[in-house]
């Protein structure tokens, strides 16, 4: 009996660990937060541009790039209801509108890194955390049409490597798409 006993033991104490680990791999928490919207919806005639975020930085650590990654990321999920969205190659907003403006732009998307945490590596118990402040600036007016926040982190433990980036996948459509209802 005894043997019998220490066998389903075994077996339970090999699924709970099994379930921890598969949890483990899974991303914990993600929040995103509609301050602003306006209903916008943009016509046939309308141009957007997205501009480029400043890199993003942590403590003494530039994440050289991670403004770039954001922005195509944020274009690539533009271009799914607005194929003519263009990226535009300016860190600095007010320099972008000015830009977005000139080349006939309607409105512009701004993204900005308000956190950018690369720590998570295989079981390190450190978190990847990013945190993305969205906004849609109508240019003739030069008024906020829209914003919203994304904040993402994955869990402490991890059987992978996790960077920010990572944590931009489909969970953040919904906060971009947000901007145009």
């Amino acid at each position: 009996m005894r043997k019998i006993d220490r066998l389903r033991f075994s077996k339970w104490f090999s699924f709970i660990v099994i379930i921890a680990l598969c949890n483990a791999c899974a991303y914990s928490s993600m929040t995103q937060r509609a301050t602003t919207s306006s209903g916008v919806k943009l016509g046939s005639s309308d141009v957007l541009f997205v501009m480029l975020s400043p890199d993003g930085s942590y403590g003494t650590t530039k994440y050289t790039g991670s403004g770039r990654l954001l922005a195509t990321c944020v274009l690539q999920i533009v271009r799914q209801q607005y194929p003519l969205a263009q990226l535009i190659e300016v860190t600095s907003e007010l320099d972008a509108i000015r830009q977005s403006k000139t080349q006939g732009a309607t409105y512009l998307l701004s993204s900005q890194i308000l956190h950018w945490e690369d720590r998570a590596t295989a079981w390190s118990g450190l978190r990847s955390k990013v945190k993305v402040g969205l906004r849609l600036i109508r240019l003739d007016t030069g008024q906020l049409a829209a914003s919203n926040e994304f904040e993402a982190r994955n869990n402490s433990m991890t059987l992978f490597d996790s960077h920010p980036e990572d944590l931009l996948g489909e969970n953040f459509e919904p906060a971009v798409f947000a901007l145009f209802q």
